[in-house]
């Protein structure tokens, strides 16, 4: 086989065989970060490089590519292109279709889960049960300008962060926005937290979380707090 190829359970380089094998190698070679030519197509995925993440990248990018049926448990059963191949061959074709964008509206009904959480919501406006806090703490000072355009980008690209509810017409409703305000929410612990600090404690990030205002986008709170000579992204 060419040089340093990546063979798995055999010492031999064996070369895709058809169109199908030939995309399973590109579509391994892209996961595993390896040049297609290299991997044999008895090369075991988890024994050059593969675990169960990427066997889960790998099922998806079949699915979409190759619009057949599969599953990241077939990948464990047949670890190999030749495998996975035969088994492809004998497949039914995807069920998984694209989601097409409904049309403009002024506002959307909910789906019975967003309308269950709504109506528990209203029930305690003070409860953060369903807030989803999450704590990353940066040991670099950061730039607080070009975070805070990272977030606007990335609030600008997905609608779902651009969207409020509220009752219209009697039924909770969502209602997406073209354009939010977001800002980061900046605090030094010394002088703004005198209440809260007890050492590098959990305390300190209490004043984040709080509730929110589901009829005011985005539902989304940032806040960035100078400790130490640290920051902590809220």
């Amino acid at each position: 086989g060419p040089t340093g190829s990546v063979t798995g359970l055999t010492d031999e380089y064996v070369p895709p065989r058809d169109d199908m094998e030939n995309q399973l190698a590109n579509s391994w070679a892209e996961v595993l970060n390896l040049p297609p030519e290299t991997i044999s197509i008895h090369a075991d995925f988890f024994k050059i490089g593969g675990h169960s993440l990427k066997a889960t990248v790998l099922a998806a990018r079949i699915r979409k590519r190759m619009q057949v049926e599969m599953s990241v448990i077939q990948i464990f059963k047949t670890p190999t292109i030749a495998g996975l191949s035969q088994y492809l061959k004998t497949a039914g074709k995807s069920k998984d279709v694209s989601i097409e964008p409904v049309e403009l509206r002024e506002y959307y009904d909910l789906t019975p889960v967003q309308k269950r959480l709504y109506i528990l919501q209203q029930m305690d406006p003070g409860s953060t049960v369903y807030n989803v806090p999450a704590f990353l703490t940066l040991e670099k000072p950061i730039d607080k300008e070009k975070l805070t355009e990272i977030f606007k980008r990335i609030i600008r690209r997905h609608e779902i962060l651009r969207t409020s509810y509220q009752m219209i017409h009697d039924e909770p409703r969502q209602t997406i926005h073209e354009n939010v305000e977001f800002e980061i929410e900046f605090k030094n612990s010394s002088t703004d937290y005198t209440d809260y600090t007890d050492g590098r404690g959990t305390s300190l990030w209490l004043p984040f979380i709080r509730p929110f205002d589901l009829s005011t986008a985005p539902l989304l709170r940032v806040g960035l707090i100078k400790e130490e000579g640290d920051h902590i992204t809220l």
